[in-house]
């Protein structure tokens, strides 16, 4: 579908689900399309029938704006390159989220969790470190055991129950083995994590110099100041 469609298509979903949305911003220098709050979840959203035309640097800006707001960040989209996108799978473009609007509708509005992103190398499920340990010791399964019965080695158990994830099919074989579930979902809600700002003021070149002076008084006398 063309991008308006896709952006209403977006509009509505989210609203189906109980968020309340802001106007699409039509400004060419603001890098997201609008901002949609439900209770304290706030959501930047960005649409883009090819997610491929995201630029690393709209990518950063957003993740900057969205990390000071304390809020979740969404590119929603169908293809990427000549590609289309799997449903139910989250993608990353440039560190941001980036999903189909059939996703979207599934999670939001269905309630179907999300449990597999996309990463080199393929696909991939979280798991609950935790959780494979627990119930590995509870079926008194030794990590050789579990590493016999999974087809992997007992070195990647180990790293299963430290945190590490598993390809997709690694993981079906492990629910089999250890139910109930160990996989964690992909919560595609969570806020952007704060960035570390590198820089001040006075370090950024493309700053003029009044706006520098300007920006570097605010930060005296307390405030946080993060061009984007």
């Amino acid at each position: 579908m063309d991008r308006l469609t896709l952006l209403q298509t977006v509009r509505e979903i989210l609203e189906q689900a109980g968020f309340q949305l802001t106007d699409i911003c039509s400004f060419r220098t603001i890098g997201f399309d609008f901002i949609a709050r439900r209770d304290k979840t706030l959501l930047i959203v960005k649409v883009l029938t090819n997610v491929d035309s995201l630029s690393e640097e709209v990518a950063n800006d957003l993740r900057s704006l969205a990390s000071v707001l304390k809020a979740s960040l969404l590119l929603v989209g169908e293809r990427d390159g000549t590609s289309r996108l799997d449903d139910d799978v989250v993608y990353y473009r440039y560190g941001v989220q980036t999903i189909t609007p059939a996703t979207l509708r599934n999670h939001l509005v269905e309630g179907v969790p999300i449990q597999v992103y996309a990463a080199p190398g393929g696909f991939y499920v979280p798991l609950n470190g935790k959780r494979v340990r627990e119930i590995r010791e509870r079926k008194n399964l030794s990590r050789g055991d579990l590493a016999r019965l999974i087809h992997v080695s007992r070195r990647a158990v180990r790293m299963y129950e430290e945190g590490m994830d598993a390809r997709v099919e690694i993981a079906a074989v492990i629910e089999e083995v250890l139910h109930p579930s160990v996989l964690t979902p992909v919560d595609i809600l969570k806020p952007v994590d704060r960035l570390k700002i590198e820089k001040n003021i006075r370090e950024i070149p493309w700053l003029y110099g009044f706006q520098r002076e300007v920006l570097s008084l605010i930060e005296k006398i307390g405030y946080r100041v993060i061009p984007l």
